[in-house]
């Protein structure tokens, strides 16, 4: 076998770049620099600034000199008359070594991280090795096209220039008091007396020219206020989007700090995710809840604080439902989309949050009506249904093993099959459990018994609790709909588009199946019914 050397990559001769002419590469020097006899660099084209034509050649070398021009040991050193110019080489030493490793490492690592700025350190890279990458999304998504892609298109103009300053402060008021008691249980990740100071900070402001908000507290006002605004029952759809979309856009241009490590940013990019599930186009909700759940992980929310530790249990609560509320958040979008999972629950030892935390009522000034409580209660209820469907979701299309004391496959899915209905029975033995638990046991069902890469041929019990989970599922996201409570379409959306393919491919391969258990006519009623959702 012939013998090859390993080519080192060094950059083309800035002589041959402005010439225009085709550098051969070779080194110390190109073949056109020696014949000129002319020193042979290298050309950076995107500050058009020389540099070494090989970074690894560049430190052998000046490794090379340093070693064979060694201090000499016999003289003394004069600290005293030498600490300008010492201090002045080290300078360009640590410069022009800075530049090298900056050039080396351009391709996978961000500047952010060489010259020591405050910044999420993991930014340069947008999915690991061991993920599959997400689908070619704008990270800011889609609502940034020019001209942007609305669902308020065509509505009252003077809407879509709304700021959140603009808004009287009693509608205002409204939706702010809604967003507290109806979506922050959902998505716990404020502490309620944190947001009602933002919010009086805010419009203080607006009375006062003396006070001047931060950029985080515009941001979050006006997120709060968009998200709000959603969950109208107003008939006219498209001005309650307009407005949205505007006070979307007012938080958008205070989103500076997002490039900070804090809990502040976490919280906030908690609140994006929030806009674009119910706004799909606002955002790349993958990419989004992906870095949520990173940022979580480098903050360290995914242990639990050492009980030596002197954070107030306040601080304690805060932090297990900011964690929480992002592995809801995350797991939602990654189970509905069939992504791969950011972590995974055997290295997570945060505890549960509290249900009864009332403190933070009092000290806000509002008070916590049983519905607050229910919903809480629902928020945590949704999360042991999370951690199923997460087990459920490794098992089946990311070939984790199976849990110890389980004795094959067949025993793993009686197992979860009961621990389904289990949860189920726990949603509907309360009376104001909404219509969505319903539906989110019956996805997890179509979740359990589908085809997947691990039993690619289910067999035909599996494939009749299958279908049957899928057309409940497809009947019950039909009853949201007609009664205005559908109010997480992302999900909604790509929960229905698997039970349609389960349907499909259940009509395909098993008719006779279908027919012989009497679903064939509901299979096709509820496919008539998910092409209605989808239009």
């Amino acid at each position: 076998m012939k013998n090859s050397s390993r080519n080192r990559s060094t950059f083309s001769c800035a002589r041959c770049y402005l010439m225009k002419k085709k550098c051969d590469r070779k080194a110390p020097s190109c073949s056109r620099c020696l014949r000129s006899k002319t020193p042979c660099l290298g050309i950076n084209r995107t500050s058009e600034t020389e540099v070494p034509r090989s970074i690894v050649r560049y430190l052998e070398h000046r490794l090379g000199e340093l070693e064979r021009n060694p201090p000499d040991p016999g003289k003394r050193y004069d600290a005293s008359s030498s600490d300008q110019s010492q201090s002045s080489r080290l300078g360009d030493a640590q410069n022009r070594t800075l530049q090298a490793a900056r050039l080396a490492i351009a391709s996978v690592c961000t500047p952010s991280l060489l010259l020591g700025e405050q910044g999420i350190y993991y930014e340069a890279r947008l999915f690991y090795a061991s993920e599959r990458p997400p689908l070619k999304i704008p990270v800011r998504g889609i609502y940034y096209e020019e001209p942007p892609r609305t669902a308020g298109l065509g509505s009252a103009c003077r809407l879509s220039n709304t700021r959140a300053l603009m808004i009287p402060f009693e509608v205002a008021k409204v939706l702010f008091d809604n967003y507290i008691l109806s979506i922050l249980p959902r998505y716990p990740c404020f502490a309620e007396a944190d947001l009602v100071q933002l919010f009086n900070q805010f419009f203080t402001s607006r009375n006062d020219p003396t006070q001047i908000s931060s950029e985080s507290t515009c941001f979050i006002v006006s997120m709060v206020l968009a998200i709000s605004s959603l969950t109208s029952r107003v008939q006219d759809f498209q001005r309650v989007v307009t407005l949205s979309e505007s006070l979307h856009r007012d938080a958008m241009a205070h989103c500076s700090f997002l490039g900070e490590t804090s809990i502040r940013t976490l919280q906030c990019l908690l609140l994006l995710a929030q806009m674009s599930l119910l706004l799909p186009y606002t955002g790349n909700l993958w990419y989004m809840s992906g870095e949520a759940m990173r940022l979580a992980i480098a903050l360290g929310l995914h242990q639990e604080v050492d009980r030596h530790s002197t954070l107030s249990s306040a601080d304690r609560e805060l932090r297990r439902r900011i964690f929480w509320t992002t592995y809801q958040v995350e797991r939602t979008i990654a189970i509905a989309s069939g992504c791969p999972l950011a972590i995974s629950d055997d290295h997570i030892s945060t505890e549960m949050p509290n249900e009864r935390h009332d403190t933070e009522f009092q000290e806000s000034g509002i008070n916590p009506s049983q519905g607050y409580r229910t919903r809480m209660s629902q928020f945590l209820h949704h999360l042991q249904l999370s951690r199923i469907q997460t087990e459920i979701h490794q098992v089946k299309f990311f070939d984790q093993g199976l849990p110890e004391g389980i004795v094959d496959y067949e025993h793993w899915l009686q197992n979860m099959e009961s621990s389904i209905q289990a949860w189920q029975e726990g949603s509907t033995s309360d009376s104001r459990a909404p219509e969505w638990s319903i539906s989110a046991a019956n996805h997890s069902r179509v979740l359990l018994h589908r085809p997947c890469s691990r039993n690619i041929v289910p067999p035909d019990t599996s494939l009749q609790a299958a279908s049957a989970a899928a057309i409940r599922m497809i009947n019950c996201y039909w009853s949201l709909v007609q009664a205005g409570n559908m109010f997480s379409p992302f999900q909604h959306v790509y929960s229905g588009f698997q039970a349609g393919m389960v349907l499909m491919y259940a009509l395909r391969n098993h008719g006779r199946t279908l027919r012989e258990s009497s679903l064939e006519d509901e299979v096709h009623n509820a496919l008539d019914l998910l092409v209605k959702l989808f239009n």
